[in-house]
């Protein structure tokens, strides 16, 4: 699974495979490909069940030297048979969860 910066904006509720906001269409299908999302990538890898955790500084880092925060798209490889559940699923714990550990340096 690579992880990408979003280049363009999106809703919550508007947001589908083609549209990002219910009236705008995104650059590419999916934010998959240039346009939609930055070119670079962040490999992370998929293991078979679990919770796992990513470290997300790189991204955090150009929101706060001034790149716009539009989130990230975790765009699937097709190269490790794995996948994720959204906010929707029905069971909480196999929801996706974000925590944040930080450090302030003095």
């Amino acid at each position: 699974m690579n992880a990408y910066l979003l280049l363009q904006n999106w809703t919550q509720t508007g947001a589908t495979w083609n549209s990002r906001d219910g009236t705008s269409s995104w650059t590419n299908p999916g934010a998959d490909g240039a346009g939609s999302r930055d070119s670079t990538a962040t490999a992370w890898t998929c293991m078979p069940t679990g919770m796992y955790h990513y470290t997300m500084t790189q991204f955090i880092s150009k929101w706060s030297n001034g790149t716009a925060n539009y989130r990230i798209a975790l765009i699937d490889t097709g190269e490790d048979g794995n996948g994720f559940n959204s906010h929707e699923d029905p069971v909480v714990f196999e929801k996706p969860q974000l925590n944040v550990t930080f450090t302030v340096y003095t």
